[in-house]
């Protein structure tokens, strides 16, 4: 297919906005032979309305100058053509639609199911593509989601098996392996539900150990089927319950506190589509304090909380490690993939990485940097590793701290546990308390939090949030609110068991008011025991 020039370099730069931003725009300028300088002077020629980043429409206009076009047409034809330019035209029309150039919902579940993933999945890329909320993604949308490093293999393999002497994309059941991060591992061949309604079912804890460096770990998503026709009705509650003089909390309440990620997500898109209102601003102008704190924490996409909380640990004087350590020690690659993307859609023209290493320096950039570059990968040598470890620190005068950042920093949390345990079992003596004794500040902070299991760890800050006078709501909000379908149910067993009360007790007793009733339905529905 002929495309103008330009568009190449476009879809295979761009992020999951569709815009690129200028830390894409100017090694490709480099590439090309310009300097920085003129990178910049071409950069505030074509970022007209200065948001920081550039949408197709910009791009390509100043890809048509004609001073530039003979060079960005020389560069593209070094480049490989992107992945999903034949899928497009494969599944454009197969959803029972016609084929008009763009791909709906009903064209595109069924493409990400042959490849393995399930319709929780489906529908998180679905939503994390849709950015327009359109309902259909453009030729651009699509190609640009195709060519995403964490799904780009399992694509191509299924654009290769084109034509197909069967319907569909090669062997029933899927089977691509395990992606490198972004959405997680496809399941191989998970059905398409024979029926779209919500139901009452939860399923229980995924357990996912073990390939893609750890990238899956034992996450306790809610795969309910996402029924569009209950976000619709659910986005018109919270419209009523904000409309008007007054906010009827208890609806709020109601709506959101048993509601999975996915199903918020689509409540969202509803209001926005719907309603033609934007729920996080709607829900910022009809509440206040810790409530309207936990509100936006559960409204806002998974990747797009931890974002902020990343924004807010490095914005302005000082910098608060030990936010940074808790959501970069306790993240899969997968979902530091999806936080760095949604970073820079979010806070326009800014790359997280950037920031992070703006504010930290020494031994601790190092390791921010190891577990950002998503390099992380399985072990092998469990003894010879807890040896290394206790030769390096206790055994050691001095410490040789580089050991601890290589194996904490660089194997998976999965493979990083079993070291946990088996120092213990082998010393005597758990390895958090072995860096308690051998390291300080941040840097022991963030090896702890990587090497200790989460349901321990996150036990002991909960507790610590509600203890002694008052409660600290900012640290209880963002733990329950990140922990929520990921890890609560665990942390929620072990805090009964470390503290002698269950956690939803202990929740209601430290907590008050509508805030106090939606985190307790929160914490009843998500960090159940049964």
């Amino acid at each position: 297919m002929t495309t103008a020039v330009g568009w190449k370099l476009f879809v295979l730069n761009a992020n999951n906005a569709c815009v690129m931003t200028w830390d894409k725009f100017l090694p490709m300028i480099k590439t090309i032979g310009w300097n920085d300088q003129v990178a910049m002077q071409m950069w505030n020629t074509v970022d007209q309305d200065r948001s920081g980043s550039l949408d197709e429409r910009e791009f390509m206009q100043f890809c048509g100058n004609g001073s530039v076009t003979q060079y960005i047409r020389q560069c593209e034809m070094s480049l490989p053509d992107p992945i999903g330019v034949k899928l497009f035209n494969h599944i454009d029309g197969q959803g029972g639609g016609p084929s008009d150039g763009r791909i709906d919902w009903n064209e595109f579940l069924p493409l990400i199911l042959k490849v393995g993933w399930n319709q929780q999945t489906a529908m998180q890329m679905w939503y994390t593509v849709d950015q327009d909320r359109s309902g259909f993604l453009s030729r651009t949308e699509f190609i640009i989601f195709c060519n995403r490093s964490d799904v780009k293999p399992y694509l191509k393999q299924c654009e290769d098996s084109i034509p197909s002497p069967t319907p569909g994309f090669g062997p029933p059941g899927g089977g691509f392996g395990a992606p490198g991060g972004g959405f997680g591992a496809p399941g191989g061949g998970v059905p398409a539900p024979s029926t779209t309604t919500v139901g009452t079912v939860i399923t229980t804890t995924t357990e996912e150990k073990g390939g893609g460096g750890g990238d899956t770990w034992d996450l306790e998503t809610c795969e309910r089927i996402v029924d569009e026709g209950m976000a619709e009705t659910a986005a018109q509650a919270l419209r009523k319950a904000m409309k008007g003089f007054g906010t009827n909390e208890k609806a709020i309440n109601a709506v959101l506190c048993d509601k999975s990620k996915a199903e918020i997500q689509a409540i969202r898109a509803a209001f926005t589509n719907k309603v033609g209102r934007n729920l996080i601003k709607d829900l910022k102008s009809e509440t206040g304090g810790n409530y309207e704190n936990l509100l936006v924490a559960l409204t806002l996409g998974p990747a797009e909380y931890d974002a902020t909380l990343i924004r807010k640990a490095v914005k302005g004087m000082g910098t608060n490690e030990g936010m940074l350590s808790e959501v970069l020690a306790t993240r899969s690659p997968s979902e530091i993939v999806a936080m760095q993307e949604a970073y820079g859609q979010v806070f326009k023209g800014r790359s997280m990485i950037t920031d992070i290493e703006n504010d930290v320096s020494g031994n601790l950039e190092k390791v921010y940097t190891t577990l950002l570059q998503n390099n992380r990968t399985d072990g092998s040598d469990v003894a010879g590793d807890i040896l290394a470890l206790y030769k390096a620190g206790e055994k050691k005068f001095g410490t040789d701290e580089g050991v601890f950042i290589r194996l904490l920093a660089g194997y998976s949390r999965a493979y990083v546990e079993k070291l946990y345990w088996a120092y213990a079992e082998k010393y005597g003596k758990a390895l958090n308390l072995v860096i308690k004794s051998e390291f300080s500040g941040h840097l022991k902070k963030i090896l702890q939090a990587l090497c200790t299991p989460i349901d321990i760890q996150f036990s002991k800050k909960i507790k610590e949030a509600m203890s002694g006078m008052g409660t600290d709501d900012n640290d209880l909000v963002r733990m329950i609110a990140t922990m929520k379908e990921r890890h609560l149910r665990k942390i929620a067993k072990r805090f009964l068991q470390d503290h002698q009360k269950t956690l939803l007790k202990w929740v209601d007793g430290d907590t008050s008011g509508d805030y106090g009733k939606l985190m307790v339905g929160v914490v009843k529905h998500w960090g159940n025991l049964t």
